[in-house]
This record gives C-alpha cells, sequence and structure tokens, in this order.
C-alpha cells in the first residue's frame, strides 16, 4: 500500500468538508475557566460519548485559544445553543472578539465554569481524557451536571450558514 500524496491528501479533505457541509450540527458554546481566566469558543465538533458513564466529546483545533486551557483544566462547560442565540456564536466565532466574548450573552457560574443563560442545555463535565488527532485535541469528560432550559430549538450549522429546525406545524 502506497502513502497518499499530498495533493491527494488536500483533494479528499476538500471533499469531506463539501461532504460535511450538508450534515446539520448543533452550535454549542465550549467554555472552561483557567487560572482565573474564562475561556471559550463556538463549536459544532460535539457529541455523545457514552450514557454510561455519561459523557460528551469535543474536539478543539490546536491554534485554538481554548486549546492549552482546556486540556490543563479540571471541567469545562457545553452550552448547546438555543436558536435565538446567533449573536452569541458570531462572538465566540471572531477572533477579533477575543477579549469580548463574555460580553454578548447573560453568563452565570457552575462549578466555576461559564454557563450560557438561555441556552437549550449547559453540561458540566469533568476532562476524562484527551488525545491529539491531526490538527485537534479530543476531549472526553464525564458529565457531572446538566440544566436545561425546557425547550427544544437548536441552533443550528448547516451548508457554512447559521439555521434552525423548522418544528412541525409551525
Amino acid at each position: 500500500m502506497t502513502e497518499a500524496s499530498g495533493a491527494d491528501v488536500a483533494a479528499v479533505s476538500g471533499a469531506v468538508r463539501r461532504a460535511l457541509r450538508g450534515v446539520p450540527g448543533a452550535v454549542a458554546i465550549v467554555t472552561t475557566t483557567y487560572a482565573g481566566v474564562r475561556y471559550g469558543i463556538a463549536a459544532t465538533a460535539i457529541c455523545a460519548v457514552s450514557l454510561d458513564p455519561p459523557s460528551m466529546l469535543v474536539c478543539v483545533n490546536r491554534n485554538s485559544t481554548l486549546h492549552d486551557p482546556i486540556s490543563q483544566a479540571e471541567r469545562f462547560s457545553i452550552n448547546i445553543l438555543d436558536e435565538a442565540q446567533g449573536e452569541v456564536v458570531a462572538q465566540f466565532g471572531s477572533s477579533a472578539a477575543r477579549g469580548e466574548r463574555f460580553t454578548v450573552g447573560e453568563w452565570s457560574e457552575g462549578r466555576g465554569l461559564p454557563l450560557l443563560a438561555g441556552a437549550q442545555a449547559s453540561l458540566i463535565c469533568r476532562r476524562a481524557q484527551q488525545f491529539g488527532f491531526g490538527t485537534h485535541l479530543i476531549v472526553i469528560g464525564v458529565v457531572e451536571e446538566v440544566e436545561t432550559s425546557g425547550t427544544v430549538a437548536p441552533l443550528l450549522y448547516l451548508n457554512a450558514q447559521l439555521t434552525r429546525v423548522a418544528h412541525a406545524g409551525a
């Protein structure tokens, strides 16, 4: 078996990116507090791992401001956004607004972590495992606490745009 050339890898990477643009992903703000400083990013690379123990996976780019803090902090939170929270994504998705990320939205503290009021759900996780792969750090956390808003109206990312679920009967 021969190894793929750089051009082949780039072509496959582009094809994967185009394919995944057609798969909707829930938008979340992943946060942690490390050395007394709040950190957070907008993310769609989140998923459930297991219900026994209840656990979640997040993927964080190595170039992200969250990379080093989440790799060292004991806990992190996943705030799954409600469809009305697009302005929060804009703030957390902009590198220009890094120092002002927590000025948009209503933030509180839970176990020392930033939690977003009005989020569809906020999951507080204890970092259990992590490993690097390619350009990302993969972090698995055991869920210790969950807060839900009672609504099911997630903000989604599809075809490089924020969108929402078209509810039946709406």
